[in-house]
């Protein structure tokens, strides 16, 4: 071989050699930069995700959707990216589209979230179809917790069917290790778990009776609809927006799903390639108006950078009944299912002058029944008597006060 054949050979051989790392580098994922220890980290405490069976297709008791990646609406054609105005730049916009736009941008999937119907249960059937369950990693710092690593789980569902229906959500559990590094904590014994509920959420220390674990694995109970993370199997009450005001079922029977877990770069800036998406400060889904709006994502929430702030405002206990053990009606199923259908006609009425008129109806309604229907006299005993409707509600809450301790 010539010198000069030689030489051509030598910088073609340079070329593709330098094209090979471009091409790596540009489809490179969070795990070629991370440090040691991470990947291995996030494989070995993976949670498993518990969703409550459905008894049928479109069953809005049961639990439609699973986590899954961020791939099932990405790349999608009836998938739209807006910007602020709402104008549509974007039709089944990838990864790369995502990357670094504002918070004034969002996604929107196929359908009208305030009338969800059957139709997101079945786009959802068909974008995720072959797709697995997916637990997103992300160890994380705190400035203020020098002696603290944290790692955080993120889980994407494509839609949210509780009473503030909305598409897209974003739910995480976090892992603290006495740890500064990825390769301490592979050898330490975690202290605490914090799981997210609407707004709030519930702690408990790794050796605690309610923590449930699958040797490392944590086990999560997602709330049939919220998504919202429990330590049970149960139906919790909620009361304030911290613990979401209406019903969170967790009961069987269930489907056990481990997850993959895929580790994400310390900062959204960081994502590239596939993780592209991370610095999406967008929303994940339709704008609407407030609650109904769709969430950002994980590196756009405070609880990414500030970890332990948000472990210790959590709470260490969520409100359950047990209703699974209870025969017959309930008061919790009556109470469940007022605050269920409420919120769902609450979410089919597009105007709150509507809602008000509604309102103003049913108190009309009311007032004319009330003139209407004779108060007294009070006899609450025998039970069995005929009595007009003012005076079943006097003659109730008689026997109620007399009869305290039984009706409780």
């Amino acid at each position: 071989m010539t010198t000069s054949a030689r030489l051509r050979r030598i910088v073609a051989t340079a070329i593709l050699a330098a094209a090979a790392v471009l091409g790596a580098s540009g489809t490179a994922t969070a795990q070629d930069e991370v440090e040691p220890g991470a990947a291995e980290l996030a494989a070995r405490y993976a949670p498993i995700v518990v969703t409550r069976d459905q008894e049928g297709a479109c069953d809005r008791g049961g639990e439609a959707y699973r986590p899954t990646g961020v791939e099932v609406v990405l790349d999608k054609p009836a998938v739209v990216l807006r910007d602020g105005d709402g104008q549509i730049v974007a039709r089944g916009p990838g990864a790369a589209d995502l990357a670094g736009l504002g918070p004034e941008t969002s996604l929107d999937f196929p359908g009208n979230p305030r009338r969800a119907g059957c139709g997101f249960e079945q786009d959802f059937i068909a974008f995720a179809a072959g797709e697995p369950d997916v637990a997103y990693a992300h160890i994380a710092r705190e400035a203020a917790a020098p002696d603290r690593l944290v790692l955080q789980y993120w889980f994407f569902w494509y839609f949210d069917d509780y009473v503030n229906t909305h598409e897209g959500d974003w739910e995480f559990i976090q892992i603290v290790f006495p740890a500064t590094t990825a390769e301490e904590a592979l050898e330490a014994t975690p202290l605490e778990v914090g799981y997210s509920q609407h707004s709030g959420g519930e702690r408990a220390a790794w050796d605690d009776d309610k923590l449930e674990r699958r040797g490392d694995h944590p086990v999560v109970y997602a709330g049939a609809g919220s998504h919202a993370n429990f330590f049970t199997s149960d139906l919790y009450l909620g009361r304030s927006a911290d613990e979401g005001f209406g019903c969170d079922d967790t009961t069987g029977p269930s489907t056990f799903r481990p997850t993959e877990a895929r580790l994400l770069p310390a900062t959204g800036a960081e994502g590239r390639g596939d993780l592209a998406w991370l610095s999406f400060e967008g929303r994940w889904g339709e704008f609407q108006p407030s609650p109904y709006d769709a969430p950002p994502g994980p590196a756009a929430k405070g609880e990414w950078d500030a970890p332990m702030t948000w472990q210790d405002s959590l709470r260490d206990g969520s409100f359950a009944i047990p209703a699974n053990r209870t025969l017959g009606p309930t008061a919790t199923d009556a109470f469940c299912s007022v605050v269920r259908t409420g919120g769902r006609i609450y979410t089919a009425v597009t105007s709150p002058y509507v809602l008000l008129l509604l309102v103003a109806g049913l108190v009309s309604v009311g007032g004319v029944a009330a003139r209407s229907t004779r108060w007294s006299p009070p006899v609450p005993l025998p039970l069995r008597r005929r009595r007009a409707s003012g005076q079943i509600l006097r003659d109730a809450g008689r026997f109620y006060r007399a009869h305290r301790p039984v009706m409780l």
